[in-house]
């Protein structure tokens, strides 16, 4: 409880009184909590001068991608001593990740479930290859290869993780976060 507590005192309202929040919303805004208790390879070494202030999300639903920049684009991630990340929201396709210019690009990929195909596979290794954060909202998204997947248990909106693929990418998950999954796993993604 009091994990859960915390998680949610970080951040802080992402909404206005009364305002009822969509399916991709809920995502967007589980996706800012989250960001509070990751590290991602951009921000190794919070001492020293950051690579860049940014963590770009990439997003493959070109639909909701408006309702995720409203939610979280242009909100900041607070890292170590007061180093801020502003998150800048995207509209990437899968034609455009096939090149590795595109998905060096992005901090974080989320793989929204009407966007899956036969490329998906292919994508997750290439997104973990070059250190990014994959979320995604299918059914066995970790076992192929995702970092942390979105469910719904009990009509409400959870999450779990494979800290196997996260390792592949060089993402630190605090235990606080791996506490609050309905599931961990720990397999790793077979690269090229």
């Amino acid at each position: 409880m009091f994990v859960a507590s915390l998680l949610a005192a970080r951040t802080g309202p992402l909404y206005a009184s009364g305002e009822k929040a969509s399916e991709y919303r809920m995502k967007a805004a589980y996706i800012f909590k989250i960001l509070q208790f990751v590290q991602l390879p951009a921000q190794t070494g919070m001492d020293a001068a950051p690579r860049k202030q940014l963590i770009v999300v990439g997003v493959t639903d070109k639909e909701h991608v408006k309702e995720i920049q409203d939610t979280i684009g242009g909100k900041e991630v607070v890292y170590g001593k007061g180093v801020n990340y502003r998150i800048v929201v995207k509209h990437v396709t899968f034609q455009q990740l096939q090149e590795a210019k595109h998905i060096a690009e992005l901090d974080v990929l989320y793989v929204c479930q009407h966007t899956v195909n036969d490329d998906t596979a292919k994508l997750l290794r290439t997104a973990i290859e070059n250190e990014v954060l994959i979320f995604g909202d299918t059914k066995d998204f970790l076992e192929s290869g995702g970092t942390i997947n979105f469910v719904v248990k009990k009509n409400k909106l959870k999450f779990e993780i494979n800290t196997g693929t996260a390792g592949q990418a060089g993402i630190r998950i605090r235990s606080q976060l791996m506490k609050l999954a309905v599931k961990v796993i720990n397999k790793k993604m077979k690269l090229n």
